[in-house]
């Protein structure tokens, strides 16, 4: 990852600017698979700016330095999973700025944030995402278990998890 880059928890000010993010994320084939809205997904993460402790989920973002354009974001729990860890809710980037470290930056700043009070995080891949499948055990996930149409109607689900 360059240093031209800045993980940071969100804030009310990001509002504007992550409406454009949630914008062009929820274009993205996968999220649109999940039923993902542009309007809805800006809904959700100006919620979570706005008060991040509400459902006690917590919105890190990828910006470019400075007063720079907002490239990605992760969404977790960072407890109360099968009461021993975190849980990844969403993690993603704007197309053309993955495979440039980014993405494990953000997972690794997940980790952490995680750690100070879980000892497991916990994730879900969609069965049929190889490449976030290899993303996350080239990272030292294990798989645990498949969850069949528990996010949606026809999709499988794969357990992930890591000791922290």
């Amino acid at each position: 990852m360059s240093d031209d880059v800045l993980i940071r928890p969100a804030c009310p000010a990001d509002v504007e600017a992550m409406a454009q993010l949630a914008q062009e994320l929820a274009q993205q084939p996968l999220l649109r698979r999940y039923g993902a809205t542009p309007a809805g997904l800006s809904a959700e993460l100006t919620r979570l700016a706005a008060s991040p402790t509400e459902r006690g989920e917590q919105l890190l973002l990828v910006q470019a330095a400075g007063p720079g354009r907002l490239l990605g974001l992760a969404r977790f729990h960072p407890s109360g999973t099968f009461a021993v860890g975190g849980y990844l809710r969403l993690i993603a980037l704007l197309p053309g700025h993955q495979g440039r470290g980014l993405g494990t930056a953000l997972l690794r700043a997940v980790e952490d944030a995680v750690r100070a009070h879980s000892r497991a995080l916990f994730l879900l891949v969609s069965q049929d995402n190889e490449a976030a499948q290899r993303f996350y055990a080239r990272r030292g996930y294990q798989q645990a278990g498949c969850l069949p149409d528990f996010v949606r109607p026809g999709l499988t689900e794969i357990i992930c998890w890591k000791r922290l």
